[in-house]
């Protein structure tokens, strides 16, 4: 069906299918006429982003394929950014406005007049520099830069012109050469000279902008670095020297091993107490002892002020011995100190002796070895005395220092943090500070993006597209025509087909008709529309003459047959006029009936006293008989075999349901290329309850290709006997005679 449906369009729409496009192509060329050639130059620029070689590589290091196509991202970016193509358009004006004549290097004849018509000679003058490029370049930048409305911004920005940046930009092509490291560059212009000098241009802003972002952004970085650096050395010297102070001034050397010593110092010094204490505590009862045995005597000689003298600097001595050896003094100090103390005991033991031995007799002298054991422990006891006093000192200073020391150490630890952190983070700032540096070296080394292919000036333009633009213009043409009707069919909303009209009417099909032409000569199509005359004759035949017990009988001996439609632009007038004709034909006698006002087009000159009118007036619908109309019209019903009664609209007049139940046959008479209401849907059905026989439909103005489907294909030569049949005799109009 979608198959019929195209070639369908085809075969009505053929003339609107060609000119349209046609036109379109015409048009076309005519605005082409004076399209101008364009020329156009490339260039190749190596990048070195994917396997290019800086002293950051390595020889196991891994492709970043992101990277990469982020940085080429970011390079045509650069290239196409507003702010490149301004400059490139201020350096190409710049040039431009110092040639008073046209160089074909430089700028031609034509772009030379369309810059005079830019820039009068009042704004040329005071625009250019006339000798010095670089100082017009410079002028422009700073009047492009201004925040008033200006000259140079229309041709900048509103301009069509060889310098205008959206005009710059739609000409430029930049593109990756597949996955190298190739960027590949190309401009279209009108003239040759500007085409090549342009993409130059474009080369040089673009490299040094490229280069210029690059050391800005590794300046930046370091110059970042070098001030936390900076900072981190000063906070680093700050932490040092608050513990190197806390250190002077507590006289720490190093804390742990100290407070080690210290430690160990005083366990020594408080076991070496205990057992100077008991030693001491041993003397004394020693002492006591050997006193108790020698009895009053003994008291002499403890209380001789000589010998208390000489305890008491025993005494002394003893202490500044035990001080001396506990402070860990060196020999050549306690040496004289012992020989002292040795003396003292010396001298001691003899005078005790001496005083004991003169006051003592013969039978004293059996004691004289108690004496000497009470002047040893005596001695014994004033050195545990002097080294228990030396050592209590001692562990005195031992606690003193322990105080002092115990909260030191939790200071010295949180400044010895402070110390490490500052170093941590200054060491981890330097490493930036190198990295940046090695980035600043390497793209210094690496130096601007090199040109391998310069852009070269282009001898000759590009093939002209103009042939291209008109095929796409009739290309196009056609297919909006194409599209046009085909969406048109698609949306109609006629019966259209025959297989249509079952569907939606639900009427069986007696005959279908084909559209002809008022002026065609297509026998075949002649030749279709006789069949189908043929075919409905049959079926009219079928119905009023076969023994059928439903059958509607004959009134008055003749078969009443109505043909009616519903809408008044259907009229059934040819289709009835040629089934009574061919009726005459067979020697039928056949009365056909039609309101006074249808105009009968098709009508027999030879059978003209067949036709009458009537008039279907208010009361047309109450006519309880058939005969009446009949012998209005003047006909001798006892003769007649067919009545032809041809109904007004449905829409417009009520249904005479007493001749409707008379009929014999009722035909619906359908327009295919109308469409189909359910009003009239409703008056088909009032009809039918009304009707006792057939009712049954016929589709006219069908147009031949749909009408394929049910009769086959309408093709091959038409039969000269059904041709000669229809064309033999004009059809001229017919001036009915109405019923008197």
């Amino acid at each position: 069906m979608k198959l019929l449906l195209i070639s369908r369009v085809f075969r009505k729409k053929w003339f609107w299918l060609l000119l349209f496009p046609i036109a379109t192509a015409g048009t076309v060329v005519y605005t082409s006429r004076d399209m101008q050639r364009e020329y156009v130059t490339n260039a190749t620029i190596y990048t070195g982003l994917a396997s290019g070689y800086s002293i950051t590589s390595s020889e196991d290091s891994r492709v970043d394929y992101y990277a990469i196509n982020n940085a080429f991202d970011n390079l045509i970016t650069t290239i196409k950014s507003s702010e490149t193509v301004e400059d490139v358009a201020l350096h190409l004006l710049a040039s431009h406005l110092q040639l008073t004549r046209p160089n074909p290097y430089i700028l031609g004849p034509k772009g030379l007049a369309k810059l005079n018509e830019l820039i009068d000679a009042k704004n040329r003058r005071q625009l250019v520099v006339k000798g010095n490029e670089s100082a017009t370049y410079e002028r422009l930048k700073q009047l492009a830069h201004r925040p008033e409305n200006n000259l140079l911004k229309k041709i900048l920005y509103d301009s069509k012109s060889n310098y205008a940046i959206e005009g710059i930009t739609g000409r430029l092509t930049v593109a990756r050469k597949n996955t190298s490291d190739m960027l590949e560059l190309s401009f279209k212009a009108d003239d040759p000279a500007v085409c090549q000098h342009t993409l130059s241009d474009l080369i040089d802003v673009f490299r040094e902008r490229y280069t210029s972002m690059k050391s800005s952004e590794t300046n930046n970085v370091v110059r970042y670095f070098e001030n936390q650096v900076q900072q981190s050395y000063r906070s680093l010297q700050g932490a040092e020297n608050t513990l190197r102070d806390f250190g002077v001034d507590h006289k720490i050397i190093n804390y742990g091993e100290q407070s080690k010593f210290v430690a160990e110092s005083k366990e020594d010094m408080t076991t070496d107490y205990n057992r100077e204490v008991m030693r001491y505590k041993a003397a004394k009862a020693a002492i006591a002892a050997i006193e108790r045995r020698l009895s009053n005597r003994m008291s002499v000689v403890t209380t001789n002020e000589d010998i208390l003298a000489r305890r008491t600097e025993l005494g002394k001595a003893q202490l500044q011995l035990a001080n001396a050896m506990a402070t860990g003094q060196p020999a050549s100090v306690i040496e004289p100190l012992q020989n002292n103390f040795t003396r003292l005991s010396d001298e001691l033991r003899q005078v005790a002796h001496t005083y004991y031995s003169l006051n003592n007799s013969q039978e004293g002298l059996p004691q004289s070895n108690l004496l000497d054991d009470w002047l040893n422990k005596l001695i014994e006891s004033e050195e545990s005395g002097a080294r228990i006093t030396v050592m209590r000192n001692r562990l005195r200073e031992y606690d003193a220092i322990y105080t002092e020391f115990a909260p030191l150490g939790s200071t010295l630890n949180r400044m010895e943090r402070e110390v490490g952190v500052a170093e941590k983070e200054y060491l981890s700032v330097l490493h930036g500070l190198n990295l940046a540096r090695l980035r600043q070296k390497n793209l210094q080394m690496s130096g601007p993006l090199s040109v391998l292919d310069p852009p070269k000036f282009p001898l000759s333009p590009e093939p002209s597209k103009r042939a291209v633009l008109v095929i796409a213009a009739f290309l196009a043409g056609f297919v909006v025509m194409f599209t046009f009707f085909l969406v048109r069919e698609l949306l109609n909303g006629s019966i259209r087909t025959s297989d249509q009209a079952e569907k939606r009417i639900g009427l069986p099909l007696a005959a279908a008709f084909p559209l002809i032409a008022k002026k065609t000569t297509s026998g075949v199509l002649l030749n279709v529309r006789h069949d189908m005359l043929e075919q409905l004759r049959s079926v009219l035949m079928i119905e009023t003459l076969a023994a059928r017990p439903d059958a509607a009988r004959p009134v008055n001996n003749y078969h009443l047959i109505i043909l009616f439609s519903t809408r008044p632009s259907e009229q059934p007038s040819w289709v009835g006029t040629y089934l009574a004709d061919l009726l005459t034909q067979a020697g039928h006698s056949v009365a056909y009936l039609y309101p006074r006002d249808t105009v009968m087009t098709d009508a027999r000159p030879d059978h003209e006293e067949c036709w009458r009118t009537y008039h279907p007036g208010p009361r047309f619908s109450d006519t309880r008989h058939i005969g009446e109309l009949v012998s209005r019209a003047g006909f001798n019903g006892s003769s007649l075999s067919y009545v032809f009664l041809e109904l007004p609209a449905l829409r417009e007049t009520a249904i005479p349901a007493a001749l409707v139940a008379q009929a014999s046959l009722s035909l619906l008479i359908v327009n295919a290329a109308s469409d189909w209401a359910r009003t009239d849907s409703e008056l088909v059905n009032f009809y039918q309850r009304a009707s006792r026989a057939n009712v049954m439909m016929v589709v006219d103005q069908i147009e031949p290709d749909l009408l394929e489907p049910l009769t086959g294909p309408i093709k091959g030569k038409s039969r000269k006997k059904a041709k000669k049949t229809l064309t033999q005799t004009p059809t001229p109009t017919l001036s009915p005679t109405p019923i008197s």
